[in-house]
């Protein structure tokens, strides 16, 4: 029986055959040796003789057996490199992060004004009138849901999304704000300026998701992933993603999370789920960074976990310059199709005459510190070639 046993032992071929007899030779040979060296010593004590034996005999078994897990742990190692550098290969010939960047800039290119009953031939694109809304942090009770109020004069702060982005140290942001007060083009320009990659940018992948339309899928399967929540708003490019593209990212930190409108989730049960599954990506995918939007009344109801809430600061009157400013010239470089210096004395023009009309109604001026109610503004006077004489008739043409 130990002759079958050992014969099977042995039954390896190459370097196995060879690995065991090693092994045989290492356990027999040296206690051999020892014995016939020091022969009258084991004579004298054996018990001490036996126990250095099982000692040395332990060492071998212990050694074989770091070995045999060393070997295995190579073997595994050297799949999941393989397995990683023929991913890093494939993504790198796939060059999907430079085609999702493209496809986020061109799906980001214009203002939105789907609503808007006056708009023009013309669309303006995002960077050529953005004007960057300040924020200020807020206790969420604090954030009042009129569209012209103004936060206390003792407040002076007037924080820029894109210093508080792209540190070291991920964040949370809960940007708080009226209606029309510039929350999703603030999130829109910011996934913009993220797709144009900067010395020392930490996070180049955005992902801007608008609530209202994953609300549904995230209440009905609380497990879903963001990725695969991601993957719906993709359309063609999903299909060129290389597999486990963004599972890959977000792990890394190297992405900046932008759900958009937590308050148009309309049912509160759902807001309130909404928000827990944004909470289990946050804690998921803890190093990236992560900008959620809302009006005040669905904050309220449905916060975020750890956010810091930051209130939408209303336009100052040099930001309603400079805007009224870049939309005319916008929009007259387009209908005459050059650039030359009389469009810009003609675009100056017609934004000073706007401005004069403005300053000379209190009332409607006051209309402007939102960007939206400035938007409807300037696109009833540069279409309609007048302004409504009172708040009442700008109303009026809102509602419409």
């Amino acid at each position: 029986a130990f002759g079958s046993r050992l014969r099977a032992w042995f039954m390896v071929g190459g370097d196995g055959w060879a690995a065991r007899f090693g092994l045989l030779i290492a356990a027999i040979g040296p206690p051999t040796v020892a014995v016939g060296l020091w022969r009258n010593l084991v004579t004298a004590q054996p018990a001490v003789a036996v126990a250095v034996l099982i000692a040395y005999e332990c060492a071998v078994l212990f050694v074989v057996f770091t070995g045999e897990v060393a070997a295995e742990l190579r073997s595994r190692w050297q799949e999941r490199i393989v397995d990683r550098l023929d991913q890093a290969i494939g993504q790198w010939l796939s060059r999907f992060d430079r085609r999702y960047r493209e496809y986020v800039l061109s799906s980001l290119r214009f203002v939105d004004q789907k609503g808007l009953v006056t708009v023009g031939f013309y669309q303006p694109e995002l960077d050529e009138v953005f004007v960057d809304v300040s924020l200020a942090p807020r206790a969420p009770h604090q954030v009042p849901t009129d569209l012209l109020s103004q936060l206390s004069g003792e407040i002076s702060d007037r924080r820029s999304i894109g210093n508080l982005l792209d540190h070291r140290q991920p964040v949370v942001l809960a940007v708080v704000g009226a209606p029309g007060s510039g929350k999703t083009t603030l999130l829109r320009y910011t996934a913009r300026r993220i797709c144009q990659p900067r010395l020392g940018q930490r996070r180049t992948v955005p992902i801007l998701l608008y609530l209202r339309d994953h609300a549904s899928a995230v209440v009905s399967t609380p497990l879903i992933t963001l990725p695969e929540v991601l993957r719906s708003t993709l359309g063609r490019y999903g299909t060129e993603e290389p597999s486990g593209w963004f599972e890959r990212r977000l792990p890394g930190g190297d992405c900046n999370v932008l759900p958009d409108g937590l308050d148009e989730v309309a049912r509160q049960e759902d807001r309130r789920d909404v928000a827990d599954w944004i909470e289990r990506q946050i804690k998921q995918y803890p190093r990236n960074d992560y900008v959620i939007t809302s009006r005040p009344h669905g904050y309220r109801t449905a916060g975020i976990d750890g956010a810091t809430v930051l209130q939408v600061r209303n336009f100052t009157d040099k930001q309603v310059t400079r805007f009224v400013g870049s939309w005319y010239l916008a929009v007259e470089r387009r209908s005459t199709g050059v650039t030359d210096e009389e469009v810009r004395r003609s675009a100056e023009s017609a934004a000073g005459d706007l401005l004069k009309r403005l300053n000379g109604a209190p009332r409607l001026y006051e209309l402007t510190v939102n960007p939206l109610l400035l938007t409807m503004i300037a696109n009833v006077h540069r279409f309609r070639n007048a302004l409504p004489g009172s708040r009442a008739e700008l109303y009026s043409e809102i509602c419409q």
